[in-house]
């Protein structure tokens, strides 16, 4: 069978503040709290994955990257760091509406993660 890689999200853990205070995040063999229906959806397609390889024998990997930015990342709830750059570039001011801590990853290194997963 030829392997799948598929694009899942950080939202299947949900926040931070719904595990042990300061303790790491689940293991992937622990219950996620997704509190979106996005991070829900998400999660459920990495079921379908898990239930593919169980039932038919197609291995799959789901790649859970946090922020990109990057030419073709202008729209979606994080797009603002992909907007910053292109206003940066113009000279122009932007204020980038997500707060919080996330980790960015620029767009090409992505789609090279996912051709070589």
């Amino acid at each position: 069978p030829v392997p799948v890689s598929y694009a899942s999200s950080g939202a299947v853990l949900g926040p931070s503040a719904d595990y042990a205070a300061g303790g790491p995040l689940p293991a992937e063999r622990d219950y996620h709290r997704p509190r979106t229906m996005y991070g829900v959806f998400k999660l459920c397609n990495e079921g379908m994955g898990r239930i593919y390889w169980q039932d038919h024998g197609i291995p799959s990997v789901a790649l859970r990257p946090l922020t990109i930015f990057g030419v073709g990342r202008e729209i979606g709830l994080t797009s603002g760091p992909t907007k910053a750059v292109k206003a940066a570039v113009l000279g122009r001011s932007f204020v980038v509406e997500v707060t919080g801590s996330t980790g960015f990853h620029y767009v090409d290194d992505v789609a090279r993660l996912f051709i070589d997963a």
